[in-house]
């Protein structure tokens, strides 16, 4: 009878867990965007943290979407990486993101072979 309980109550909450990550809330945008970010789809992270940004996120929702939009352009190689790093970096001065933002910048600009731009953003660390 326990392990029947046990199995039930693991179903259930994997049952649960499924819903939240295909639910088509706020919290389903996220959580989406997140493991593509994370499995090196950027594209569909790209896709999924947008659809976020027009669902009025609350402000550490957007702040993420945000931050994963700029990463997911910089690993894609878009043009408009650096903007996008640039402007969360600016919006968001505080963030855990920040650094990484920056050593984004950083790298991008080292591999563009624009070393004095990539020593400047180096120095805000």
């Amino acid at each position: 009878m326990k392990k029947l309980i046990i199995s039930a109550a693991i179903a259930t909450a994997s049952l649960i867990a499924t819903a939240q990550v295909n639910s088509p809330a706020n919290d389903g945008y996220y959580s989406r965007g997140q493991l593509m970010y994370n499995d090196g789809n950027y594209v569909g992270c790209i896709d999924q943290m947008s659809h976020l940004k027009l669902q009025h996120p609350e402000k550490s929702q957007l702040e993420a979407a945000d931050f994963y939009i700029a990463m997911s352009s910089a690993h894609l190689g878009k043009a408009d990486a650096v903007n996008l790093l640039n402007q969360f970096v600016n919006q968001y001065p505080q963030s855990v993101h920040t650094n990484e933002a920056i050593i984004t910048i950083g790298n991008i600009l080292l591999d563009a072979e624009n070393y004095d731009e990539a020593l400047e953003a180096y120095r805000k660390i």
